[in-house]
This record gives C-alpha cells, structure tokens and sequence, in this order.
C-alpha cells in the first residue's frame, strides 16, 4: 500500500504545477480573444468613415482633386491682379473704323438649366489700327460680373490670333459649346473678371476697357493684344456665373476683318 501512496503523492505533485498553469493559461486566453474582437471591429470599419475624420492632410487632397464640376471649370481664367482696379475707365472705340461688320445669332437657342440663360442675338464690330471694338448683344438684360445681381455676364469671348487651328490650344468655347468652333486659342478676354469697368485677357492678364448697357456690352481691345492685326477668328461662350448658356456664332468661328462665318476643320 505504501507504494500506492506514494505513487498518490508524485501524481499529486504533477499535477500542482497544472493546477497552478491554469489562472496563466486563462490570462492568455482572455488576452488572445481580446485581440481577436480588436481585430474583427477593424475589419467592421469602413475606410471612408476612418478618412472622414479629417485628420489625415493626403486624405483631405485626395478628395479636393477629386474630378472637377462644373461649376470648377465653369469659372475666372485670367489670373487675380496684383493691386486694385483703378478708376473706371472710358470704352472708346474707333471713330473712324477701318472695319466693319456684323454677325447675327439664333434666337431661342440657349442651354442650361437656371433661371437665368442669356441668349445672344448678335455680335458686331469696328476696328481701326490700334483698336478692336466688339459689342454682343442679348435678347434680356444683362449686368457686369461684378455687379452681384442674378442677371451678371461671365464667360469667354476666344481668339485665335493667327487664324491657324493648328497652332495655340483648344479653347473654352471648345469645352462648352454643343458644336464646338475648334479654334487654335492664343488669347481669351475673360467675362468672369470683369471689375469696375474692365476685363482681363487670358494668360496675359492685360486690362481690357469693358462698358454694360442694358441688354449688351463693348469690349474695346487694343490690337496689341490680338497679335497686332484685324485678321483673326473668333467666338464666344457667355452666360450666367453658374453656367454656360448660348454661343455665337452656332458651330463655328467668325473672321476678322469681314465677320464671315468659319466652319471647324
């Protein structure tokens, strides 16, 4: 019998160090199922609600570079100016023009979805050697872009100096006319600029003399700013602040000095 017992007694104390395991061995297992649901919530999180924070400046780019909307593209293209617009100026055009003409646009023909969708009714023109004049009229009323009423006039009348197509670069009215005129842009007189009394050309910045009637405006462009010459094509995309409405001429591009009209190539 003793040995019996003494065989209880080594079982006894092998069996104590397992005993004592035991707590040690709950620790760990606590600890690993608590990893575990740590794990598990982490994958439950979206990423989006994580990046929706704010905390992480990449993210905040990241969704700023985002594809642009319209109203991101529909905007000022000529650069900010570096003092404050002087006095308004007098629009002056040439007395006794060396040119002459006149280029009508279809009425009813705008696009858009505002309120407001200004239609242009007709374009005309006079130049002499030193300056360009051109009036675009509406078929309503009409304001500066700077005036903050409803019915303000933003966008881009453009020019290609050379009457080449091929050389300078594909202009706005190229992006937001329904048919596109496919000039080669060199220079932009930029509506959406307009600030006491004058326009800025685009990518020049130089200061264009800008008068508002009820239903029209007057540009008076110095022909250093149109590459020195009356010859030259042309066409323009206007509307609102928020939106395009109307272009001129329909589909294509009108020619200086004789206002014929200039079918994309």
């Amino acid at each position: 019998m003793q040995p019996t017992a003494q065989g209880g007694s080594v079982q006894e104390h092998r069996q104590q160090p397992s005993g004592r395991g035991q707590p040690q061995a709950r620790r760990h297992l606590r600890g690993g199922v608590g990893a575990l649901v740590v794990l598990m919530l982490g994958a439950l999180i979206p990423a989006p609600a994580v990046a929706s924070t704010g905390r992480s400046p990449a993210s905040s780019r990241s969704t700023a570079s985002s594809a642009p909307t319209a109203r991101g593209v529909w905007q000022r293209l000529a650069a900010l100016p570096g003092t404050a617009a002087s006095a308004t100026p007098t629009v002056t055009c040439p007395a006794n023009p060396t040119v002459r003409f006149s280029v009508t646009d279809t009425l009813g023909d705008t696009f858009g979805n505002g309120a407001v969708r200004h239609d242009i009714t007709s374009v005309s023109a006079t130049a002499d050697a030193t300056t360009f004049c051109l009036t675009v009229n509406f078929a309503g009323p009409i304001a500066p872009a700077d005036s903050g009423s409803d019915r303000a006039v933003a966008g881009f009348i453009d020019f290609d100096t050379d009457a080449n197509p091929k050389t300078g670069t594909p202009g706005a009215t190229d992006s937001f006319c329904p048919q596109p005129p496919k000039l080669g842009v060199e220079t932009t007189l930029d509506l959406f600029s307009v600030s006491q009394g004058q326009a800025r050309m685009a990518p020049g910045g130089e200061l264009v003399p800008v008068s508002f009637d009820t239903s029209s405006f007057t540009a008076a462009i110095p022909l250093s700013d149109l590459g020195g010459s009356t010859t030259f094509n042309a066409a323009m995309v206007l509307g609102t602040l928020a939106e395009p409405t109307d272009c001129a001429p329909d589909g294509a591009a009108f020619h200086s000095p004789d206002g014929s009209p200039i079918l994309p190539s």
